[in-house]
């Protein structure tokens, strides 16, 4: 978890409890993430201007990570893109975590 910008310090491990599952939602189970240039300046909040799309004095996002990989776990019954169990890759847009809306998927087969 990351309650303020800064170096890899600020970054704390913590327990959470799974996000409830919406009316459009679809719960992954991650079972690998990747790490990448983006995340250091989302940890760091440098440049500045990208506190601007993340939050100004920390991140509105306390998890932070952007790709992950992992199976279905649960889906809301109007969500026809897999199944409990069915892998997917899940590349959530730039603005927008891996915990939030708008995520897109591939499906792995």
């Amino acid at each position: 978890m990351q309650r303020c910008y800064g170096s890899p310090e600020v970054l704390r491990s913590a327990d959470v409890d799974p996000p409830a599952v919406g009316l459009d939602d679809v719960l992954v189970r991650v079972h690998a993430a990747s790490v990448h240039p983006g995340d250091c300046f989302l940890m760091t909040g440098e440049p500045y201007v990208v506190r601007l799309a993340f939050g100004l004095r920390r991140p509105r996002h306390p998890i932070p990570g952007g790709d992950l990989a992992g199976g279905v776990a649960a889906v809301a019954k109007d969500v026809g893109i897999g199944h409990n169990g069915q892998p997917h890759r899940i590349h959530p847009g730039c603005s927008r975590p891996c915990s939030g809306p708008g995520l897109t998927t591939e499906r792995r087969s």
